[in-house]
């Protein structure tokens, strides 16, 4: 019978993330640097080709946006249209990231070797907003 693999253990998960979300602090980081002066709200890769086109789960998502994260995607999206409201209410600039490629590919970097779905085509939506 195959090893069973530690991330299948009750808690193991529990364990990871506790030793993920303590570790920046235990290096020193964390120290809370303000908002500054000009905050602005930078919302950068929340698109179809991260989130898919509905809430559904990962592997159903990755069949048609090979780049999904599935339904938590859109959790993670509420938050950030909430985020995104506060900030306009308070007339405070919410800025979108967006991609381009080069019609030669060549700022695709590894990306293009490292996946062998990378030539697939992610699925023309019309404009509306997520």
């Amino acid at each position: 019978m195959a090893a069973r693999s530690s991330l299948r253990r009750p808690g193991a998960c529990d364990s990871l993330l506790l030793a993920a979300t303590s570790r920046p602090s235990t290096s020193g980081y964390g120290s809370h640097g303000g908002f500054g002066k000009k905050p602005a709200l930078l919302v950068i890769d929340v698109s179809y080709g991260f989130t898919g086109d509905k809430p559904e789960p990962i592997l159903d998502s990755i069949k048609q946006w090979r780049n999904s994260c599935g339904a938590e995607s859109w959790t993670a999206i509420a938050a950030i249209k909430e985020l995104a409201d506060l900030f306009r209410a308070k007339r405070l600039p919410v800025i979108y990231s967006t991609g381009f490629i080069r019609e030669d590919n060549w700022d695709e970097g590894g990306w293009a070797w490292k996946n062998y779905r990378a030539a697939e085509s992610a699925p023309v939506k019309s404009k509306r907003s997520a």
